[in-house]
């Protein structure tokens, strides 16, 4: 992935509200989620694409936002208005619900169109509950 980013002079800015963030997850799992959204945020993006990841903890969660500069995604309350979802998009459900499931909590999704706040690209917000012991 980072060679990709490298080939299309792309940068990734990453922002976290604590230096150390641990999330006890199904790495396979995890590490498919995330790297879903940068693929999607390379995919639909113009030469120079701009990523910009956020993490922060809440109370009962860890919010990861993934933002980019791309042509962004036509949204309706969060859910794409195409009538079929795409694979990518099915399978990171899919796995959220599964760390969700690990976590005995609810996760989300949300996908949203950043010409709503005026900005171009997409932005995508991924809360997964966590446990706070084992």
């Amino acid at each position: 992935m980072q060679l990709k980013i490298e080939q299309m002079n792309g940068k990734v800015n990453f922002h976290s509200d604590q230096d150390n963030i641990v999330i006890r997850a199904d790495q396979l799992e995890f590490s498919g989620v995330i790297q879903n959204l940068i693929d999607n945020a390379l995919k639909y993006s113009q030469p120079n694409p701009v990523i910009e990841i956020e993490l922060a903890q809440l109370s009962d969660c860890v919010q990861i936002t993934i933002a980019d500069n791309g042509v962004g995604i036509r949204t309706n309350n969060g859910k794409i208005k195409s009538k079929k979802s795409s694979l990518a998009t099915a399978i990171t459900e899919e796995r959220l619900t599964l760390l969700s499931k690990d976590f005995m909590g609810q996760g989300a999704l949300k996908i949203e169109d950043r010409k709503e706040f005026g900005e171009r690209g997409t932005k995508v917000t991924l809360v997964i509950p966590y446990k706070t012991e084992v």
